[in-house]
């Protein structure tokens, strides 16, 4: 068998494997979709898990990762335990340091500073809002493909809402932000009910929504 013969079959063997992989990525991921979907959380959990673990340079090792952040954060508010949280956290910074070049990096800015601000599934320890604002603001600068608007409406009304619970009158310009610049986006109509909270009361604080994020909208 000559070298050109060799050299031929390994690039078939290679390109079989690749194959093979990209299958069972894909197969794997729709496992773990359709455990997410059914509410299944903690399959779904160890499902997207394991893609990271044993595909982490695949095309889709970094949805798993966001994935991974996003069924702590629900197993949080179902289990009602706050310890999910720091998981829910190492996800998406892990996300962040590991695939710096990920079209989800905006979202995992989003998910982490609702956990540094108190926006997840479960009342947490602690909050940081300037941490969360900082996060918020990265979210914002790095939703730049078309169909990332929603990113940064939500992020906008994130930051007005950790104005408005330190009690800073920015929360108003940056509820007319979500209403100005993203007028299509859901956070469009919860930006004009705080609006409305706002001028309803002396005192700029406004109690923690507690509700649980939307993972995708």
């Amino acid at each position: 068998m000559n070298i050109r013969t060799v050299i031929c079959l390994s690039l078939i063997s290679i390109g079989f494997a690749l194959n093979t992989q990209a299958d069972d990525v894909q197969q794997m991921m729709a496992a773990a979709n359709k455990f997410f979907q059914a509410k299944d959380y903690e399959s779904a959990l160890t499902a997207y898990q394991e893609v990271v673990a044993k595909y982490p340079r695949s095309d889709v090792a970094d949805d798993a990762l966001l994935m991974v952040g996003i069924n702590y954060d629900w197993l949080a508010k179902e289990k009602q335990q706050v310890d999910y949280l720091d998981k829910e956290k190492n996800a998406f910074e892990k996300l962040l340091a590991n695939y710096s070049k990920s079209p989800r990096i905006a979202d995992a800015y989003l998910y982490l500073g609702q956990v540094y601000s108190g926006d997840v599934g479960v009342i947490p320890k602690s909050v940081d809002y300037n941490k969360a604002i900082q996060l918020y603001e990265k979210a914002i600068i790095t939703a730049n493909q078309d169909n990332q608007d929603w990113i940064k409406a939500q992020a906008t009304g994130r930051m007005g809402q950790c104005y408005d619970r330190m009690g800073k009158l920015k929360a108003r310009a940056a509820y007319q932000e979500v209403i100005d610049k993203y007028p299509n986006t859901p956070w469009a109509n919860e930006a004009r009910k705080l609006l409305k909270q706002l001028a309803s009361t002396f005192h700029p604080k406004t109690p923690r929504p507690g509700d649980p994020r939307t993972p995708n909208p």
